[in-house]
């Protein structure tokens, strides 16, 4: 059975399909398996070459193969890879978080620190010319230096120290894909959009930047990974990332 298959499909003398074994497919469709085949001694022309095709399934191709070298006949064991029905897109969100400065959060001038002619928290403000200290609030006229160790009235400043909050832009949202062809990757860096899969939504101001996407070849079967990164509270800076 097996050598009738095997020259149908190959067209190969002295190259013997001796099992076919198991395949398995994954979540995004990429079928996977192997097949062991025997073959005359030196004659490792025979092992089918990569991206022919799998004896029993056309849509898988050969990878890679290895050989046993042994006494009597060769041993090949060629690894097939490849797509049939395209599944739909897996979606996942990766949260993280990462440190924006402290003059960034939209509660510094109201709630945090305050202004130069009216500081709160310990707040200091200087004039960047002096970096002497300031009441003035004419702009370009000062700037956020520190929040000082103790307040005025003497006890320990709880904001003493900090420089920076910490926020979601470090999240991404991540979609895999597989597809039979090259995928297309895309607008490096250069694009502030709402991805695809509907991701959480984390407030008018949060924005999203388009990474390009990631690649890689399995037999006749491309799987693909692209994600986009969550912006702070400000947004992506609409100058720099267009």
């Amino acid at each position: 059975m097996w050598d009738d298959i095997t020259a149908k499909t190959y067209g190969t003398s002295g190259l013997i399909l001796k099992s076919a074994s198991e395949v398995a497919v994954d979540k995004m469709g990429l079928w996977t398996g192997t097949c062991t085949f025997s073959l005359p001694p030196g004659r490792y022309d025979l092992v089918p070459a990569p991206n022919s095709w799998h004896p029993l399934l056309d849509f898988m191709w050969a990878e890679r193969s290895r050989i046993t070298m042994s006494p009597g006949l060769w041993r090949a064991v060629v690894e097939y890879a490849g797509v049939d029905i395209l599944p739909p897109p897996v979606y996942e969100l990766n949260p993280g978080v990462g440190t924006e400065p402290i003059e960034t959060h939209p509660d510094f001038c109201t709630t945090l620190a305050g202004k130069p002619s009216a500081p709160l928290n310990g707040a200091r403000w200087i004039d960047p010319k002096t970096g002497i200290e300031t009441k003035c609030n004419t702009p370009g006229k000062f700037e956020f230096e520190k929040f000082s160790g103790f307040l005025a009235n003497g006890d320990r400043n709880p904001f003493a120290g900090t420089t920076g909050f910490l926020e979601a832009n470090q999240t991404t949202w991540q979609k895999s894909w597989t597809t039979k062809a090259m995928p297309d990757p895309g607008h490096a860096m250069q694009r502030i959009v709402l991805p695809p899969g509907n991701p959480p939504d984390y407030g008018g101001t949060y924005e999203w930047l388009e990474y390009p996407v990631q690649f890689s070849r399995r037999g006749n079967a491309y799987t693909n990974q692209q994600r986009w990164l969550l912006s702070g509270r400000r947004g992506w800076n609409q100058l720099i990332y267009t």
